[in-house]
């Protein structure tokens, strides 16, 4: 099957994910200890409700006001209290844009 017919097909059951996180979250997560490789987040139930995971990701980062986007996977959602749900990221990639 070709590759943009695979994405298609995945793309309608399993939406793009798209996060933005602020200059003070891109340095906390640089400092971390896994780094881009492997972090989670929490937000409450009724903004992620609609996420399902394992889906494909691009997040924005910021840093010193320059704007980064990387590629990646939304492993799993996970309810972690009665108000906030778990988001767990995986192995995000620069995306290096030409222009």
């Amino acid at each position: 099957m070709e590759t943009k017919t695979q994405l298609a097909k995945m793309f309608s059951t399993r939406p793009l994910v798209l996060v933005r996180f602020d200059d003070d979250f891109c340095s906390w997560l640089r400092a971390s200890r896994f780094g881009l490789k492997r972090f989670t987040v929490t937000q409450r139930h009724h903004e992620v409700d609609s996420l399902k995971a394992p889906s494909l990701c691009v997040v924005q980062l910021e840093k010193d006001r320059k704007t980064s986007c990387y590629i990646g996977v939304l492993k799993r959602t996970d309810a972690v209290s009665t108000f906030d749900t778990r988001l767990s990221f995986l192995r995000l990639r620069r995306i290096a844009f030409d222009s």
